[in-house]
């Protein structure tokens, strides 16, 4: 998600630069926003997932980022579209939050480090993604397909989670088998954790409020919380610096072509660690 379009994102901004005939740093430096939103708003949509499950908030996540594509597409030739459109997209980004807290619903503590390897392998692996397309689009298509690959990108996955991901909290599946129970007529008195909560009571304030920002509880008071939260965004910052600098390196000292040094994330991610 998220390193699919960072990754892509400094070929479009190139494409972009040359349209508005701004400088790339003009450009990239506002259409980058929806890293700063996304940072915040993954400790927003998890605890959402823990109250109300997992695909819903996945699925609304998927859709807004898509519908926030069009207006960067679709807009007016200008910076403004770009960057609300941008803004929007990070905000309504839910993250990996969301999907190593499914990890944690389907495998027990001793057996999730399979899981959260492949989890790990599927974010890093989408950072190569970008620039093997991104290369391609930026030397033969407007900047605008940049933009409409991500868009068709993001209806195929949120088809595909759609329709073969199942619900995975544990409390949202005893109120759907407890609402079986009921209408088959096995246990009329069958009742779920959260059965009795509805929509009103969710949004008033001192519902929401400990919802909102117990993820910021748990990173002041757990060490192991914040520790790791930092990790994150180390390996992150690392990931998101490699790809800018593959332009200011292969294209400015070596000479690539674009397409060259898009494919040049490709062989650095296949090659073996000795291969250097």
């Amino acid at each position: 998600g998220l390193q699919r379009q960072s990754s892509n994102h400094c070929h479009w901004c190139c494409r972009l630069s040359h349209y508005l005939r701004l400088r790339l740093r003009t450009v990239s430096q506002p259409t980058s926003l929806s890293s700063y939103p996304w940072l915040i708003t993954l400790a927003r949509w998890a605890p959402w997932s823990e109250e109300i499950g997992r695909k819903i908030v996945l699925q609304t996540s998927l859709f807004l980022v898509n519908v926030c594509c069009l207006p960067v597409a679709l807009g007016p030739q200008g910076m403004t579209s770009v960057i609300i459109g941008r803004a929007f997209g990070g905000l309504f980004s839910a993250g990996g939050s969301v999907t190593l807290g499914m990890v944690a619903d389907m495998f027990p503590p001793d057996a999730q480090e399979y899981p959260l390897a492949f989890i790990v392998l599927s974010s890093v692996g989408g950072s190569i993604i970008g620039p093997i397309v991104g290369g391609f689009v930026e030397t033969y298509l407007a900047w605008q397909w940049t933009i409409w690959i991500q868009l068709i990108f993001g209806v195929f996955v949120q088809l595909l989670h759609l329709k073969w991901v199942p619900e995975t909290r544990s409390t949202v599946l005893l109120d759907r088998h407890a609402e079986y129970l009921r209408k088959i007529k096995v246990k009329c008195n069958a009742v779920g954790p959260t059965e009795h909560k509805t929509w009103r009571q969710y949004i008033m304030p001192r519902e929401i409020l400990p919802i909102w920002f117990r993820p910021f509880r748990m990173f002041v008071t757990e060490p192991i919380v914040s520790v790791l939260s930092a990790l994150s965004g180390f390996s992150d910052a690392l990931i998101f610096m490699q790809i800018q600098s593959f332009g200011l390196v292969f294209r400015g000292v070596f000479g690539f072509s674009v397409i060259q040094t898009g494919l040049v994330s490709y062989s650095n991610q296949s090659s073996p660690p000795n291969s250097l």
